[in-house]
């Protein structure tokens, strides 16, 4: 189950609360463009999303604008690219410093989110690498554990499923820290209930977390 990435969904804590505040001031952006930066499953499609839908804007994968026109991109409006230096394409370099160009010469805000701070990104184009380093930014910590109680005690009632306090916790505890992880856990958890006619229990989430680390190692491997 993919987790959903409307707004009354998005939790804010501490360790994302700057750049929520950020995409409420999208006017506000220096050059009409705003960096997201944080590691895999600190919230960046979540917030991408968000602000996309409220724009109205396009979404857009790094790797893809090796095939895409920055022209026709920005002449639908707003744009949002995803994964920002996620390859060394100089395609996609030309295409992401002609987006950066034409947002500001035509009043366009330009959102993008990456991994990697600006410093660390390598650039090859040394007109692309000014414009980054000029970028406001702004980072998004791994989840805490305030946020992943928070966030499961939601997923969990969206499946109309009632989980102890301690539970929680013991969850919390020892998961992945990343909304995906929450979420596939989650859905595991509702299934097991289902299959073994019991709520969610301890041990029953000692199971999942066992059944979900198992499957993430065999996809690493």
């Amino acid at each position: 189950m993919k987790p959903s990435h409307s707004a009354a969904d998005f939790i804010v804590r501490d360790c994302n609360r700057r750049a929520w505040e950020s995409i409420q001031r999208d006017g506000c952006w220096p050059q009409n463009r705003l960096l997201l930066i944080g590691p895999a499953g600190s919230g960046k499609s979540h917030l991408t999303g968000i602000w996309a839908r409220r724009n109205r804007a396009t979404i857009a994968e790094y790797g893809a604008l090796s095939k895409l026109s920055a022209v026709q991109l920005i002449a639908q409006g707003q744009v949002a690219v995803e994964n920002v230096f996620g390859g060394s394409d100089p395609h996609c370099e030309r295409t992401l410093f002609s987006l950066i160009e034409l947002s500001a010469s035509m009043n366009r805000q330009l959102m993008m989110s990456s991994s990697l701070e600006p410093r660390r990104c390598k650039i090859a184009l040394p007109d692309l690498r000014s414009r980054i380093d000029g970028t406001h930014f702004v980072r998004l910590d791994s989840p805490d554990s305030e946020f992943l109680a928070a966030l499961l005690v939601k997923l969990f009632a969206d499946r109309q499923l009632s989980v102890a306090r301690g539970t929680i916790h013991y969850i919390v505890a020892r998961m992945e820290r990343s909304h995906f992880a929450a979420g596939d856990l989650v859905d595991r958890l509702d299934r097991m209930s289902l299959a073994r006619g019991k709520p969610v229990s301890k041990s029953m989430a000692r199971d999942g977390l066992t059944m979900q680390g198992r499957e993430m190692k065999e996809e690493v491997s």
